[in-house]
């Protein structure tokens, strides 16, 4: 099943006047040709995509504010790289911080 909440989102935002930028995470839809291969990716270049967007919207004087919305796994990328931004929205994201949810992982991996 096909769903496009966060495309009917940015939509709503842009009736409202609010832009948006969305993009799929590396080695995903339309950036799979974008480097590594998924298993040569790890979490810290995931946030460093998001920052260097948050970085080119900076320098972009049509944006007066910078909202970082992060979904499921992109609510803990936005956290971090959020710290750049004026405001961050978690929608969807995990409840406890993501160095104890990759520790977790890990030991549900080793056993």
């Amino acid at each position: 099943m096909r769903n496009d909440s966060l495309k009917l989102l940015a939509a709503a935002l842009a009736q409202n006047g609010i832009a948006s930028v969305r993009y799929d995470k590396r080695g995903i839809a339309a950036s799979k040709a974008s480097g590594k291969s998924e298993a040569d990716l790890r979490f810290e270049n995931y946030i460093d995509d998001a920052r260097a967007w948050i970085q080119k919207l900076r320098q972009d004087r049509r944006f007066s504010t910078i909202t970082v919305i992060g979904h499921s796994e992109g609510s803990l990328i936005g956290m971090v790289a959020a710290n750049t931004a004026d405001k961050f929205v978690s929608v969807a994201g995990a409840g406890e911080p993501a160095d104890e949810i990759v520790k977790w992982i890990g030991k549900r991996a080793a056993t």
